[in-house]
């Protein structure tokens, strides 16, 4: 029984905290992942290189034309 107890005390306190999200004030206007390069540029450019690597090699994804 004492088992179940703490159980529900684990999850009483996990449902307390569950809201309590981290923030980090990016002190931009750009949202998603884009606002995030521009906060840390120095974290931003191996990310990039990681996804131009990971999408572009053996014959992966073509760049895309932009409609202007």
């Amino acid at each position: 029984m004492k088992s179940w107890v703490n159980a529900w005390e684990r999850l009483g306190i996990f449902l307390q905290n569950y809201n309590k999200m981290t923030h980090i004030n990016l002190e931009n206007e750009l949202l998603g992942i884009r606002g995030l390069m521009a906060f840390r540029p120095i974290t931003a450019l191996p990310i990039n290189i990681l996804a131009e690597i990971l999408f572009r090699s053996n014959e992966g994804l073509n760049k895309g034309k932009k409609d202007n």
